[in-house]
C-alpha cells in the first residue's frame, strides 16, 4: 500500500466517524452523550492533523468542515 492510499483509507474512516458523530449529536438529548460525541470529533480532528503533518496533505483534507 502506498502512502497516498494509506492516507486516503485513514481519512475515509475518519469521515465515517465524523458523519456518525454528527448524526448522534442531532439526536442526543443527554448532555453527557453530546459531550462524549464532541470528544470523539475532536479526537478525529487530531488524527487528521497528524495524518496531514506526518503523511503529507492533499486536496480536501479539512475534516472539521465535514459532518458539522
Amino acid at each position: 500500500m502506498t502512502l497516498p492510499q494509506l492516507r486516503h483509507d485513514i481519512r475515509n474512516q475518519l469521515n465515517t466517524i465524523k458523519l456518525s458523530c454528527a448524526l448522534i449529536q442531532r439526536r442526543a438529548d443527554d448532555p453527557l452523550v453530546a459531550e462524549c460525541v464532541r470528544d470523539i470529533e475532536r479526537a478525529a480532528d487530531r488524527i487528521n492533523e497528524l495524518v496531514s503533518r506526518h503523511m503529507g496533505d492533499d486536496a480536501g483534507a479539512d475534516l472539521s468542515a465535514r459532518g458539522s
